[in-house]
Formats: C-alpha cells, structure tokens, sequence
C-alpha cells in the first residue's frame, strides 16, 4: 500500500536527481520490463502501455527520471514533480503531481 509518507519520503529522497545515472535504479524498470509488458523502452523514453495513446503521460525520457523504487505491489518511478505508481498486477499507472505552493513555482 502507497501511503503520503511513502509519498512524501520518494519526493524528499529524489529532490535531485543523482550525478550517476546508474544511482537512478532504472535497472530495476529494465529487469521488470523483460519479464512483463506493463511498459516498454523507446529509444531514451520509457513508455507506460497502461496509459491510453495519445497522453503526454504516456512516455518520459530516462533522463528525467530520479529514482525508482519497487514497492510489494507497485513500481515507483520519480521525476521532479509527479511519480508515476506502475500496478505490478494489471499494468495500470497512478500519477502523483507534485503539491507546489507558490514559494515552489517561483
């Protein structure tokens, strides 16, 4: 189960994005993905087949991604201001946006 700590603990540990890419953990997307078709690689972007084509949601380039987290029955993927919740049993995707108060969107 997702809960807003584990929430707010994802946006705190991946404010930043870190230096190495390889401190990203996408090798756990790229392990999952060769097991299951809940999303696929295109080039430098991910693309979630749980969100319908045409969605700017649907692909995100690897770069912009911070972290990624694996959760008993999710797969986390955090970006600056949104994470992506993959349901690891039937491919559909959450999004969390990012709560930004005015002193953020500065």
């Amino acid at each position: 189960m997702i809960t807003t700590n584990n929430i707010n603990d994802l946006y705190t540990q991946f404010a930043t994005a870190p230096a190495l890419f390889e401190n990203r953990d996408i090798n756990i997307l790229m392990d999952y993905a060769f097991d299951t078709d809940l999303f696929d690689f295109d080039g430098d972007s991910i693309v979630f087949n749980g969100i319908a084509e045409g969605s700017p949601l649907r692909s995100v380039e690897l770069e912009k991604i911070h972290g990624v987290r694996d959760f008993d029955k999710f797969l986390a993927v955090v970006l600056a201001n949104s994470i992506f919740f993959v349901n690891k049993a039937n491919g559909s995707v959450s999004v969390h946006l990012k709560d930004l108060d005015e002193s953020e969107a500065a």
